[in-house]
């Protein structure tokens, strides 16, 4: 859905600067046609969460909400804006008491902004995250939005969960888009969310089951 913004269209008289000297203002010049662009009124991103499987095609897999995930599992993430985007993930296991900055990374070759209009794949290439053999609830936790995001971490990329919470909730509260919504189809979660607000961020917790 996309705003259409009218320009204005400048005065006939606006060169009787550059007749004052003939002492008139002829007659003006026929008005060129209105122009018009278009503004988009929503932003829109999808996201997965892509697992190896090599009984699936194209040796990958899409996991949806209900997928049990096993240990030395190796996974990336998909992520699908249509704009620039910044997004930053962040990951912690049950019962740890602070979550880790997977994404950005100085060891993934992906920076952000993203591209928009084509899905990157992160990690890109060959690498991947991998699950180890501590069974229970994986939090993962995406924050995208059209501007960057100082989030205040560690130098290993590491944050006590309080700190954490407490920024995430800063965010939403001087970031959130007036409108937001979330639709889940084939492995793929599409958020759409209000675009006039130019620096909106949306935060998508993705919880992963793993057994």
């Amino acid at each position: 859905m996309h705003r259409r913004q009218r320009l204005p269209v400048a005065g006939s008289c606006v060169a009787a600067v550059a007749l004052l000297a003939a002492g008139s203002c002829e007659a003006p010049a026929p008005e060129p046609e209105e122009t018009w662009i278009e503004e988009p009124s929503e932003l829109r991103v999808a996201y997965a969460v892509e697992v190896d499987d090599e009984r699936s095609e194209g040796g990958v897999r899409r996991a949806a909400r209900d997928f049990r995930f096993r240990s030395g599992d190796k996974f990336r993430l998909a992520l699908d804006p249509d704009f620039e985007a910044y997004a930053y993930l962040f990951h912690r296991s049950e019962g740890d008491p602070g979550y880790v900055r997977l994404f950005p990374h100085p060891r993934i070759a992906v920076r952000v902004p993203l591209p928009g209009d084509q899905a990157t794949r992160i990690p890109a290439d060959e690498q991947r995250w991998t699950l180890d053999t501590e069974e229970g609830m994986e939090h993962l936790v995406l924050v995208v939005s059209s501007a960057p995001w100082a989030i205040e971490a560690g130098s290993a990329g590491q944050l006590r969960r309080d700190a954490f919470e407490r920024q995430l909730a800063e965010l939403e509260m001087s970031r959130r888009p007036g409108s937001y919504s979330a639709v889940e189809e084939d492995g793929w979660t599409r958020l759409l969310f209000d675009g006039e607000m130019r620096d909106a961020a949306i935060i998508a917790r993705i919880p992963m089951s793993h057994e």
